[in-house]
């Protein structure tokens, strides 16, 4: 695996024989072959990265790192973003391109953590690239395509404050006045975030613009991510009908396009919409195709949502072995995707976790969904409130709290929630449904904007695609 420091070395420019490049070429063929595995295709990329930096052809260099950052994304979203900035470095100095400006933001952009409030996986726009490394090299464009690169990589961390002042210097820069599809992908992509944070009419017109880029391309195939973002929109205001419908444009797309992982998070999205409507039968046909479509394209990310809903769906249908394959098989994604991720300060990501009385004081379980935690996410760093385990506070739901008002004192929940929020705890985890909706309601009072989410969500949000 490359590290930081090899990635920033560069090698003083000498003179070189042809032969050089014809290496770097063969290099990446090699590296390209479907049979090669991971650390040869690392070995690969690093030497084809060390021969082009000698011959002092820094377009060239930016290339090989945006294709090593491609490599990286899969299983290292971190040194995929160092690989894409390294790249965008090498550029810096090349007439023409006011690098140095773009670094500059980089500098001056928050990279802390922040959170997201939507579990289903998105499926982001890119730039197919260039098997010529000789029309990579040459491609006035090339700026552009590693922002919006280096945009997806702060986006999967998940770093949206960072992804989304990549999306803007996208779209700020000169370039993008002769490129529309790429202007629509950085304003789908941005719609997302700008969704997730719940600035819906924002997202709905960058959404809006991105569409009428796409419709006007030869092929209207571009527009299935941006539907899949529009009908989470419609789903977020209660419209179930246009996301359904919406949802359906998007498949359609998707079938078209020949695109199975996308069709497999976008059924799963489909899925998810069923399951809040109490459709089950709907929401299994939905989930189990995109079981299907992820265990295809090995899309780990989309799997553990895939079966966690088909779980739901199971455990509901009154399947309970069925649900605890689905969910054991949710968890197994989950810890294989898992990543050490850190902020690039270093500092640790720290979650507090809330006992269930059904899972801790009924049935002795306190352990099981810490060491999930800890196993899927070694970068988190657990923290208790002062009331834990088998001595933990009730969030009052199971009491009847939920419906009932308080004649004495605060209520239970409101208790409960001031002491997961005073351990400083970036995240508050839930196991159970009562739970959610109890301490949500607390936070919420709190006026804090500490998430609240299940277990499954919290170790999906650290994971990449």
């Amino acid at each position: 695996m490359l590290t930081t420091a090899l990635l920033l070395v560069l090698a003083a420019a000498q003179p070189a024989p042809l032969e050089d490049y014809r290496d770097v070429v063969a290099l990446e063929n090699r590296a390209a072959q479907p049979s090669r595995t991971r650390p040869l295709v690392d070995q690969d990329h690093r030497r084809a990265i060390e021969i082009a930096q000698r011959l002092a052809r820094p377009k060239l260099v930016a290339v090989l790192f945006q294709r090593l950052g491609r490599h990286l994304e899969a299983t290292d979203v971190q040194q995929a973003v160092i690989a894409y900035e390294t790249g965008l470095r090498a550029l810096a100095g090349e007439p023409g391109l006011d690098v140095e400006r773009e670094l500059d933001r980089l500098t001056r952009t928050p990279k802390g953590y922040t959170g997201r409030n939507d579990a289903v996986p998105v499926d982001l726009y890119s730039q197919a690239l260039s098997t010529a490394l000789d029309t990579a090299e040459a491609d006035p464009l090339l700026t552009v395509t590693l922002l919006l690169d280096i945009g997806n990589a702060y986006f999967q961390q998940p770093q949206l404050d960072a992804a989304l002042d990549r999306y803007r210097a996208v779209l700020d820069r000169p370039e993008i006045a002769s490129a529309p599809r790429l202007r629509a992908y950085a304003l789908a992509n941005s719609a997302e975030i700008d969704r997730q944070r719940g600035r819906v009419d924002q997202a709905e017109q960058k959404l809006r613009d991105a569409l009428v880029l796409f419709q006007a391309q030869p092929s209207d195939i571009e527009a299935r991510r941006a539907l899949v973002v529009l009908a989470g929109i419609h789903r977020d205001r209660g419209d179930r009908a246009r996301a359904l419908d919406t949802y359906t444009q998007a498949l359609t797309l998707y079938g078209r396009a020949t695109d199975p992982r996308g069709e497999g998070r976008a059924n799963g999205a489909v899925g998810r919409l069923y399951l809040d409507a109490g459709q089950l039968n709907e929401a299994r046909t939905a989930f189990s195709r995109a079981v299907a479509l992820g265990e295809q394209t090995d899309d780990q990310r989309s799997l553990w949502h895939a079966y966690w809903g088909l779980g739901q769906v199971q455990e509901r249908s009154g399947d309970v072995d069925g649900a605890a394959a689905s969910l054991t098989r949710s968890l197994a994604s989950i810890e294989s995707s898992g990543q050490r991720l850190n902020t690039d300060e270093g500092k640790k990501l720290t979650v507090a976790y809330h006992d269930s009385c059904y899972l801790g004081r009924y049935n002795d379980i306190y352990e099981a969904p810490r060491e999930t935690l800890r196993r899927a996410l070694p970068v988190i760093e657990l923290v208790e409130p002062k009331r834990s385990k088998d001595r933990g506070l009730c969030c009052g739901a199971g009491g009847g709290r939920m419906w009932m008002e308080e004649r004495e004192g605060k209520r239970i929940n409101v208790e409960r929630t001031e002491e997961l929020l005073a351990t400083g705890a970036e995240t508050i985890a839930v196991a159970c449904p009562f739970c959610m909706t109890m301490i949500s309601d607390g936070v919420n009072a709190a006026q804090s904007a500490v998430p609240v989410l299940d277990i499954s969500e919290v170790v999906a949000e650290r994971i990449a695609r």
